[in-house]
């Protein structure tokens, strides 16, 4: 009598451990799916009207994002894929959208910051402050790489007797 409630407590407490271990977490699985596929546009700045570039920022959203993605209306692809395979898909695949479903069920748990994967995106963008002037080195193209042509029109107006000279730059054939 005394082994099976051992045996019930044991095999509960199994049961909790076991679920506890595959809690789908921000950190650990939605935000590496959010900083390849939405934060290209859902940051500060850019054209979505807010930003997933937190835990604290998306939260609030968990709802949305479930209903978007479960419609597949986000991340937006408007490519038909049933004729062809396209190397910038941004269709989220059924595993993602299952994670982020199941992430959104599950109560949209924040999870372990060390689980967080290094940022992909930054916030502001690198902006070079440093201008420089051209260099005669920045010019250089090599000749066996474009053919040069001119073409010149000779035009007489009452005011000036002037040559205008046209030139032509284009991609070579010649190897």
């Amino acid at each position: 009598m005394t082994r099976l409630p051992f045996l019930v407590l044991v095999t509960v407490s199994l049961g909790i451990g076991i679920t506890a271990a595959d809690d789908i977490t921000f950190t650990k699985d939605i935000e590496p799916i959010l900083q390849r596929e939405c934060q290209d546009c859902h940051r500060s700045s850019q054209i979505a009207p807010m930003s997933f570039m937190t835990y604290e920022e998306t939260r609030p959203w968990a709802q949305s994002i479930r209903e978007a993605v479960s419609r597949r209306e986000m991340p937006p692809w408007h490519a038909d894929a049933s004729h062809n395979e396209f190397m910038n898909d941004r269709r989220l695949s059924e595993a993602e959208i299952d994670t982020i479903v199941s992430w959104v069920d599950d109560g949209a748990k924040h999870g372990k910051l060390a689980d967080a994967p290094t940022p992909g995106r930054s916030e502001r963008p690198t902006v070079s402050t440093q201008w420089r002037r051209p260099t005669k080195s920045d010019r250089k193209v090599p000749t066996s790489t474009f053919i040069f042509a001119s073409h010149s029109t000779s035009t007489k107006s009452a005011s000036s007797n002037r040559s205008k000279s046209c030139p032509e730059i284009g991609p070579s054939c010649i190897t």
